[in-house]
Formats: structure tokens, C-alpha cells, sequence
């Protein structure tokens, strides 16, 4: 990844940047990614959301499965997420090359990652990782659970097992949503960087947010 700094010195005044955007929440389709029931509650921590459609749901967090890799992979097979998101792989929709990363992270140390579960669906994972000395945080929801909270409630429950701070996390500058989510979970913008990013294959700007 080809990063570049454009403020050498992180942000001082810093505060939520939602305050510049009108922020518009995006709506739930219909649709569900299949996943296994839960099987070892000790593997998980729950939390109890209300939904947007006024019944109540869990999202809960699990180790991740060799099983889960197809549902992660179809999650981010869909174009406008992958848009929107604007981190990608360099090969995408390289099945096998997927699969062999995600087993790379399951035994890396320096990964922490979870399955999110929606009820009793994969909705996607959230992870922390070490990169260049710092520790960040990550998260891909699919599109089918958008507007439901499971972003924010997914990152409050890592955050209670990841103690270490700071944290960062990075986000494209047009996603809204996303800085939503940081934002809601106490993050604030610490600087702003230009990055080369493979979904879109361009430089764009991106906000790293940090959690102290």
C-alpha cells in the first residue's frame, strides 16, 4: 500500500469531522448471508441491538471458521460496497489467493480477528492488527446489514477485548458512514493521509481516526 502524509503533524484540534456532513443512514435490504448457528457460546460476547425494523436482534462476536471464508469472499464480491469501502485486495475475486490470506491471519499473532453474527448470520468481521508500530481496527459489514447498527455494536464489543490504546483506524474521506461508526464508538480524526487504493486504482484521501 503506497501512503503518503499530507498533515506531518496529527491533528490537535481535533473533533468528530461528522460535523461537516449531513449524515444519512443507509437502509437494510432484504436479503441474509447464510452462516452457522452458534455452537460454543464461551467463543462469544453478545449484546442485544434494537433493529430498524422495531424487533430485536443480537449481534455477537465468535472466532472465525475456515466456513466463514465464503461468506466473507460473496461480502465482498459486491462492487458498490467494494466502491464505497475503497480497500480492496489487488485480486479481489481470486478465490483461492482469499482463502490462503484469511488462513494466514488465523495463525498470525498479531491479528485478532471475529466473525460478527447477526442473530445467527454471518453479517461479516471486525479484526485488529499491528501495522508500521501501531495498533488498528477494521471491519467489513455486508451490504444486507447496513442500517442495522451492526458496524457500531460489532466494534464496541472488540474494543472491550482490546485494551491496548491508542488505536487507529482509517477510513476513505467520502464514507460517511464509516466515520459514523468510529466517531460513535469514540474515535476522533488524528490526521489526514493520500493513499493509493486498489478498488478504485487512484490515490484518494483518507482519515485515520484514533481512540486514546
Amino acid at each position: 500500500m503506497k501512503v503518503a502524509r499530507i498533515a506531518n503533524a496529527p491533528n490537535r484540534n481535533r473533533r468528530p469531522i461528522l460535523q461537516q456532513y449531513r449524515y444519512v443512514d443507509i437502509g437494510a435490504t432484504t436479503g441474509r448471508a447464510k452462516g452457522s448457528a452458534a455452537t460454543n457460546r464461551s467463543l462469544r460476547s453478545i449484546v442485544a441491538v434494537t433493529c430498524s425494523e422495531g424487533m430485536r436482534s443480537i449481534v455477537s462476536l465468535r472466532e472465525v471458521v475456515p466456513a466463514d471464508f465464503a461468506v466473507f469472499f460473496e461480502q465482498e464480491q459486491d462492487p458498490g460496497t467494494r466502491e464505497v469501502a475503497a480497500f480492496s485486495t489487488k485480486r479481489p475475486t481470486d478465490r483461492p489467493a482469499y482463502d490462503a490470506r484469511w488462513a494466514r491471519h488465523l495463525v498470525d499473532a498479531t491479528v485478532r480477528v471475529k466473525t460478527v453474527l447477526f442473530g445467527n448470520d454471518v453479517a461479516g468481521y471486525v479484526a485488529a492488527f499491528e501495522r508500521v508500530g501501531q495498533c488498528e481496527v477494521a471491519y467489513w459489514i455486508g451490504r444486507e446489514f447496513w442500517g442495522r447498527n451492526v458496524a457500531t455494536q460489532a466494534l464496541t464489543l472488540l474494543l472491550a477485548e482490546v485494551t491496548e490504546r491508542p488505536l487507529y483506524a482509517r477510513v476513505a474521506v467520502h464514507h460517511v458512514a464509516s466515520m459514523r461508526v468510529l466517531e460513535k464508538c469514540g474515535f476522533i480524526t488524528y490526521a489526514r493521509e493520500r493513499f493509493y487504493a486498489e478498488a478504485r486504482d487512484a490515490e484518494i484521501e483518507e482519515w485515520v481516526f484514533e481512540l486514546t
